[in-house]
């Protein structure tokens, strides 16, 4: 019920919506980019000319 009441009052606003949207951008742009350094890092140690 607090998440339904939370919800209820995060999108009375235009706002607050559009407050939402960028939190989950930074969020995937975030999780981007921690994927794609994991991804080079396991590169670098695969190569093994970088240790």
């Amino acid at each position: 019920m607090m998440i339904i009441s939370m919800w209820m009052s995060i999108s009375r606003g235009l706002w607050d919506i559009s407050s939402i949207w960028s939190v989950l951008l930074i969020l995937a742009c975030m999780a981007s980019i921690t994927t794609s350094s994991s991804v080079s890092n396991a590169g670098y140690v695969d190569n093994g000319n970088m240790k």
